[in-house]
């Protein structure tokens, strides 16, 4: 592999890439050709991922990101301008489910003066201002491409259109972010040469949800495709 074929790959920055959907993605975007920054939160496992695609660094390298953190993500994007001087595709793909139950069933009983704790809402933190942090950041550096403009790609869910009871809150980033993505698109694309579209996939088995598969059937799910 020589420096001008490197050169000419185009790159990609995908959150939450050390599992699941995010992982599956660099994998086939690095096989299609892509230099993929795998990031989270994880050092060695992102580390180990990025050397398995790419034992030498030169198309695949991992940088630890706390999508809440806007100098976090910063960093990230920085880094890999740095080190590829473009940025072609961006997948806001890191999120979680809900941390907690909204409806405290356990505390029915309470007493008018028993208060409920602070809701924990770090699904809306890594999934919604995650979303708005990187958006931003991507049209930053996009901007700054030989040929201004580039793709984001969003990971959503089906949930933001058919909201699941049991997680209140991941359905409603996940409706959040779809708005998002729609409220963004025209001005983007006029302004910026960025388009920015959404992917709603059905409920799908990934770490992000262990036992996921006791809480389906089988046809209700969908499993991650074979791109290894």
């Amino acid at each position: 592999m020589n420096s001008n074929d490197i050169e000419s790959r185009k790159v990609a920055i995908i959150t939450g890439s050390t599992s699941g959907i995010g992982l599956d993605l660099a994998r086939h975007l690095h096989r299609l050709g892509y230099r993929v920054a795998i990031s989270g939160r994880r050092v060695e496992v992102g580390e180990q991922i990025a050397k398995d695609l790419d034992s030498t660094g030169a198309t695949a390298t991992f940088v630890q990101c706390d999508v809440e953190a806007y100098s976090s993500q910063a960093s990230l994007f920085k880094t890999i301008w740095d080190k590829w001087n473009r940025l072609d595709v961006f997948i806001p793909n890191a999120g979680i489910v809900d941390k907690g139950s909204i409806y405290n069933f356990r505390r029915r009983s309470a007493t008018v003066d028993d208060i409920p704790c602070e809701p924990d809402l770090t699904c809306t933190e890594v999934g919604w201002k995650g979303l708005i942090f990187g958006t931003t950041l991507a049209t930053h550096f996009m901007r700054h491409n030989t040929v201004p403009g580039g793709k984001v790609i969003v990971t959503g869910s089906i949930m933001g259109v058919h909201p699941c009871p049991t997680f209140p809150e991941y359905s409603s980033v996940k409706a959040a972010m779809l708005q998002w993505a729609r409220a963004m698109a025209p001005l983007l694309l006029k302004k910026e040469s960025i388009t920015i579209n959404i992917v709603l996939p059905n409920a799908t088995d990934t770490p992000c949800m262990p036992d996921f598969k006791v809480a389906f059937l089988p046809e209700q799910y969908g499993p991650l495709p074979n791109h290894h």
